[in-house]
């Protein structure tokens, strides 16, 4: 009878260990599976996560590309560019200098009319402060002038050994011949080369020109800031896009 129980718990003891060892065996090659699975999933993960970096940095190096051609191109139009925006403001004040002659030359005298048209041009703001220039051909001498000795820091293009005085007589002679003109510059009185462009208009009525003069960073400081702007723009229009990727690359 000992003996039947001792093999009957023998029996029951080798089917339990049976059992655990078929249990460990399976949780261990469970584990093993999962952790591999697990290995092979962090991988691929991985992998999308370059490829969606890679892709997103490609299309915004692209678009950087096509802003910067954008800049390429509008800055060899910098020179035209200048020209206009002068054109209109020495206009501008042109006009507003002949509506006041019209205006009161029956009523007030030269001398009047004058000074009303110096206080209108002195009033006139525009980008950057450059102010206008209104020179007195009979005298040869500056009448407002917001940059002192102005031409004695400048060197114009077509007039490179001029200073001064002299300066001022060869640009009324060109202009008067042709009634304006421009005038390329270049300027190093701060250490810096800086270009820019002088534009003159003569005021017929009291033998005056009207002038004012921007240089070339003006334009281009714009632009680059229309660019940025542009860039800001489009990546604020793409969901959950990051901007600072965007100036990441164009700081680089």
């Amino acid at each position: 009878m000992i003996r039947y129980f001792e093999e009957k718990t023998i029996a029951k003891l080798n089917f339990i260990s049976l059992l655990l060892i078929i249990a460990l065996l399976s949780l261990g090659m469970g584990y093993l599976f999962i952790a591999g699975y697990n290995d092979v999933f962090k991988d691929e993960l991985k992998k999308v996560e370059e490829d969606y970096i890679f892709l997103r940095k490609e299309k915004i190096r692209n678009l950087v590309n096509l802003k910067i051609s954008d800049i390429e191109h509008k800055n060899s139009h910098v020179l035209d560019l200048l020209k206009e925006r002068l054109n209109k403001q020495v206009s501008t004040a042109h006009n507003i200098s002949s509506i006041i002659y019209h205006t009161y030359k029956d009523s007030k005298s030269d001398l009047e009319i004058q000074g009303l048209i110096k206080e209108a041009i002195k009033s006139i703001r525009h980008a950057k402060g450059e102010g206008f220039y209104l020179i007195c051909a009979d005298r040869r001498k500056m009448i407002i002038c917001p940059a002192p000795n102005i031409f004695n820091e400048i060197v114009l293009d077509d007039f490179p050994g001029a200073r001064g005085e002299t300066t001022l007589r060869k640009i009324m002679r060109r202009t008067k011949t042709i009634g304006e003109s421009y005038f390329t510059f270049q300027d190093s009185s701060k250490g810096v080369q800086r270009g820019g462009v002088f534009f003159l208009k003569r005021f017929d009525v009291f033998n005056w020109f009207i002038g004012s003069l921007a240089r070339y960073e003006l334009i281009e400081s714009e632009i680059k800031e229309r660019v940025f702007q542009d860039l800001k723009n489009e990546s604020e229009q793409v969901k959950e896009a990051n901007t600072i990727e965007v100036y990441e690359l164009l700081e680089g």
